[in-house]
């Protein structure tokens, strides 16, 4: 996968997936799905967030 080159979005993602680990799926899916992030994406970020892209060379945690 290539690396993302839209910071916003990619740090979107990463407060998705803070918000996955604290407050679960439902309200990760509906932060992604406000949005605008399309369902496929949402998906598969939410399923396998150790696997998605980095932001340039690292990932922004």
């Amino acid at each position: 996968m290539k690396p993302r080159r839209d910071y916003d979005t990619a740090k979107l993602i990463d407060a998705s997936i803070a918000a996955l680990r604290a407050q679960g799926m439902y309200a990760a899916a509906r932060m992604l799905s406000e949005q605008g992030v399309p369902f496929a994406t949402a998906h598969r970020v939410l399923r396998q967030p150790g696997l998605r892209r980095t932001y340039g060379d690292a990932v922004l945690h």
